[in-house]
Order: structure tokens, then sequence, then C-alpha cells
């Protein structure tokens, strides 16, 4: 995966796909918190729609060119991402979450 966050053109056609995921990923999703995204893969794009509840998100692209993220409305985690599958889904969470330390 790469990190695309500075591609402030990333998060075009990307939407919540938080639904994709199973139960027990919604779960750990749900832990995830900015500050772990900082920790692991540094400052976030900042939304401009933060009177909506929005705030930082982190984009990456997959090796098949698939743009996925974590962004954050009213501090709670939602799995962003484009036209992917539920395999997807659970593999860039996984991915992400190999870096974060939850515990």
């Amino acid at each position: 995966m790469r990190n695309i966050t500075d591609d402030f053109t990333a998060c075009n056609h990307t939407s919540n796909v938080t639904h994709l995921l199973s139960e027990d990923s919604v779960d750990l999703l749900k832990e995830l918190t900015p500050e772990h995204l900082e920790a692991a893969f540094g400052r976030g794009q900042e939304v401009e729609d933060n009177d909506k509840g929005y705030g930082a998100e982190w984009y990456f692209q997959t090796n098949l060119g698939e743009t996925m993220g974590i962004g954050f409305r009213y501090d709670e985690a939602r799995l962003r991402g484009g036209d992917v599958t539920e395999a997807t889904a659970e593999r860039f969470l996984g991915w992400v979450l190999g870096f974060i330390d939850l515990v």
C-alpha cells in the first residue's frame, strides 16, 4: 500500500464503506483514534466540512489502484473507499491495524 494522504484528490469518489466489514472488524475500527493513525502514518488530511462533524482522513492506494482510507466523523472512525469488495475492505483494515497497537 502506498500512502496518498497528501494527494488532496484522493478522497474523490470515496464514501463510507464501513458496512462492508464484519461485525468484529467494525468493533476494531471503532477503537481507532486520529492519534493512532497520526502516530503510525503521520499527519492526516484535514477536511473542510468540519462543521458537519468530519475530522482528519488518511488515504492509501492498493497495488490494484484502489483508494482506501480511514476518516473520522463525530470522532468515530469510518472506513472510506470507492468501488471495493468486502475482501479488500477487510484486508485494508487488517493492514492498517498491523501498524497500530490498540492495547
